[in-house]
């Protein structure tokens, strides 16, 4: 799995970018679909995550299988934050 953080996310349109961490190049489109659990996702979040080749877009990828990283006493399956 690749590490990152959510640069941008718009709950309306249940769509965002992630910009993997350590790596310079363009941000990744991710789809609510793709966040595990239903998680609402906040900008600044760090996730954990794969990438694809994107449906559209056929010289990107796109992030699936999105989770939070863990940290502290956050529960990623619960959707809830300490």
């Amino acid at each position: 799995m690749k590490i990152g953080e959510v640069v941008s996310y718009s709950s309306t349109k249940a769509w965002g970018f992630i910009r993997e961490l350590g790596v310079r190049g363009a941000d990744l489109f991710f789809h609510v679909n793709s966040v595990e659990n239903r998680i609402h996702l906040q900008v600044g979040d760090t996730v954990l995550f794969e990438s694809i080749p994107s449906k559209t877009k056929h010289d990107r990828l796109e992030a699936v299988s999105i989770r939070l990283a863990t940290c502290g006493n956050d529960d990623p399956s619960s959707g809830v934050r300490s």
